[in-house]
This record gives C-alpha cells, structure tokens and sequence, in this order.
C-alpha cells in the first residue's frame, strides 16, 4: 500500500515483508545487523519512489532500537524496495517500522514537479502545437525539461516561457490531483501526456488551476503555484537532432538566480554609464563582466540581453581607442609636417 506517498509530515507504521541484501532475500528469523546495506519491502509506504521522471524520497525508516537510512526508493514488479544503510540497530522479517519521509527535501522537489507541468504548458502556448515533452527529471536542486522543437528557442521566446510560468505563480493557483478511468481521462480537455508512455487504468490527472496544465502524473505536487515562490529559466540547449533541454529553478534556488540578474543588471548600468574616452581599458572591463556573466546562474533570457549590451560597450570601448590612437597619429604627422615646413623656411636640406 503505497498511498501514503502523496500524504505530507506524517510518521507512517508498517511491517517489514522481506529484506533483500547482496545475498538474497534473508529468511524469517534472520537478521540484518548495524551497517549492512539493505533494501525492505514493507506493507505500507509513504516513500515516493522514483518515477515519472522525479527522484525517490528520502528519509529513515526506524524501529526498536535502531534505523536505516534511506538513499533510494525504487518500485518493481509492483513492490516498493527502500534501499539504504543501518545505522544503528538490526532488523528482521516481521518488524514494526515508522517511515520517516524528509519533507524538507520534498518540498523542494515537488515545485520543481510542479512547475515542469507548467512549463510544459507555456512551451506549447509559445512554440505551439508541435512542441511535445520527450522527457523530465525533477529533483531538490532543479528541474530538467527535455521536448521537440528543431531550433534554438530565441531570447524573446525564452522570456515568455518563463513570464508564463511566474504568471502562474502569481496567481497562487490551485493544483489538484483526482484519479479516474483512463479513457475519461484522455477526453479531459487540453489533458497533455508523455509521448510513447503507457499510463494505467485508472489513471492519476493532474490539473493546475483551470486552464495553466492538465497531465496524467502519479508524482507528488505542491497544493498552489504559489508554494513554487519564484521560477527562473537557466538554459536551453540541444541534446539531440530535434531536441531541446530546458534547465529552471524554484524557490530559493530560483530566488538567489534573481538576484545574480540584479546584481549584473547594475554591473552592466555602470558600465554603459562610463565615458569611453576618458576609460581606455573600457573593452577590458567590459569583458571581464562578461566573462562573470557567462558564469553566472541567472535568467537565460536576461543573460542574452545583458549579454548584447556589454558586447555594445566593448565596441564602444574599442572604437574610442581607435580614436585615440587616430589622434595621436595626427598628432605626431602635425609635428612633423611643422618641422619639416620649418627646415625649408631656414634652408635646411635635412631634419
């Protein structure tokens, strides 16, 4: 019984059904001891097992006297194996257990979830019909979106992806989840779903809101947009012929990427600002900028335009050495010339 996955800060009790361990499954009667890697099957969970593209809960499951450490949570064949290390502590078929989820780190994952859902909408509202997901992955950090498209999104398209997604965010939009056969699911209308995945009967549907995403998905999901608190777009590159990769954050994460772009929005300010005839290592200390930029985790959009400006002040800065060093030459030719009209004033055949 694996529907406490979706509950959240909840200590669920369960029974241990079998462990498995680099030997086999261990017998009733014997026992895993401190430090040994295991893997239990139990009669309940509230682990989310890796799928869908989002990664497995973690978390500790405890009993008397001891607890594993949870590092990973698969499902095979129709069982949930929780995978990790006794700490502490030994174990055996047949024990009581309290499975502890580490909801801290869910809610980290899950906006990411959530926001892939949104962002799988605002690709196909600003590419259009043939843009489909050809793969995810969403875990505590970030979130990876992978879909056709045959060229490079531009910055004013990428810019509009992420706006759609803040727009979502802004509006503190409901998102519910409710399970139902699957071909009343595939007539919800505007329902989206993984190309060439085979999906259960019932099925789970997903909707944000009323309008922003409607998926079939068995991930876990924050309850509101607004848990997802902020959304940046980091990249977009190809990964294959037709292929498009999207990178974004959310959260603190997507918060700290805000304020990169601040900071060089103002980095870039000053630098437009200054008098390129009176700077003349303007292109250096625009290209130092620069190279800051490329290295920072901001908004792919706001770094394309950042990016055209500070190339604008590098030419700029150029150009006034080119000035500079034009003056100078006709500086030196003035004196020369004066010389030379000179030496002829006096008679001279040579300077």
């Amino acid at each position: 019984d694996d529907s406490k996955k979706y509950v959240w800060d909840e200590v669920v009790g369960a029974k241990v059904e079998a462990i498995f361990t680099s030997d086999g499954f261990l017998e009733e009667g014997e026992v895993a001891e401190n430090g040994s890697v295991v893997g239990l099957v139990l009669d309940k969970s509230s682990f989310y097992p890796e799928a869908g593209g989002q990664d497995a809960d973690l978390g500790t499951i405890s009993f008397e006297g001891g607890e594993l450490v949870i590092n990973d949570v698969q499902a095979y064949g129709g069982y949930v194996l929780h995978s990790g290390v006794i700490s502490e502590g030994s174990i055996s078929v047949g024990s009581a257990v309290e499975c502890r989820v580490d909801y801290d780190r869910r809610r980290d994952v899950a906006p990411n979830h959530s926001m892939t859902h949104v962002l799988n909408a605002a690709l196909r509202e600003v590419l259009g019909e043939g843009c489909d997901q050809r793969g995810s992955q969403c875990n505590d950090e970030k979130l990876r979106f992978d879909f056709s498209h045959k060229k490079a999104m531009t910055a004013a398209q990428l810019k509009d992806a992420e706006a759609y997604v803040r727009d979502a965010i802004d509006r503190s939009l409901p998102v519910t989840a409710e399970v139902m056969p699957l071909d009343d699911a595939k007539a919800v209308p505007g329902v989206r779903a993984m190309f060439g995945e085979v999906y259960p009967d019932p099925v789970r549907v997903v909707r944000v809101g009323d309008d922003a995403s409607v998926e079939f998905c068995g991930g876990t999901h924050v309850s509101n947009t607004a848990d997802a608190e902020a959304f940046v777009l980091t990249e977009e590159t190809a990964v294959a012929k037709g292929i498009r990769r999207i990178t974004a954050l959310t959260r603190e994460a997507a918060k700290r990427a805000v304020a990169e772009g601040e900071d060089f929005e103002g980095r870039t300010a000053v630098l437009e600002s200054i008098d390129a005839d009176a700077t003349p290592d303007l292109d250096k200390r625009a290209g130092a900028v620069r190279k800051d930029l490329d290295a920072a985790e901001m908004s792919a959009a706001l770094k394309s335009e950042l990016r055209a400006r500070i190339e604008a002040v590098q030419k700029k800065g150029i150009d006034a050495k080119k000035r500079l060093l034009a003056g100078r030459v006709d500086k030196c030719l003035n004196v020369v010339k004066a010389d030379v009209e000179q030496a002829l004033a006096d008679g001279k055949k040579s300077l």
